[in-house]
């Protein structure tokens, strides 16, 4: 009886992996690249919608020139344009925000800024006093 059930298992096809992970494959944050929040309003925003800058300035009540400048990287996305970019695409102003945020920090950490810190400021001591 034993070898029948050896049989049917040895009849059966074998699973495959196909060459994919079999665990989750982690990216070193460093070897992502860094992109602005401006590049991803125009890739993500303004170009499947066909909207040009001036449009979306003009929608948006800001001259377009600030639109420019944000795609281009030369200009953050402050509250103020947060709020209007949310509004017009519905989406959060959170969104947009943290966009900014942590195109902020990882610019911060390629440039040494975080470094340089960590060197220069003490943690604050957690001793309660006596």
């Amino acid at each position: 009886m034993a070898h029948l059930l050896l049989l049917a298992r040895q009849q059966r096809p074998r699973c495959r992996n196909y060459r994919l992970p079999l665990v989750e494959t982690i990216v070193p944050l460093d070897r992502i690249p860094l992109i602005p929040p401006g590049e991803i309003l125009q890739e993500e925003f303004l170009k499947p919608l066909g909207l040009s800058q001036n449009r979306l300035g003009m929608d948006l009540r800001i001259p377009a020139q600030r639109i420019g400048q944000i795609i281009k990287g030369k200009r953050a996305i402050t509250l103020d344009t947060a709020l209007r970019l949310a509004t017009y695409f519905d989406t959060s102003p959170e969104f947009w925000l943290n966009l900014q945020m942590h195109y902020d920090l990882r610019k911060a950490e390629q440039d040494q800024l975080v470094e340089t810190i960590r060197k220069e400021v003490r943690p604050r001591d957690t001793d309660p006093p006596r």
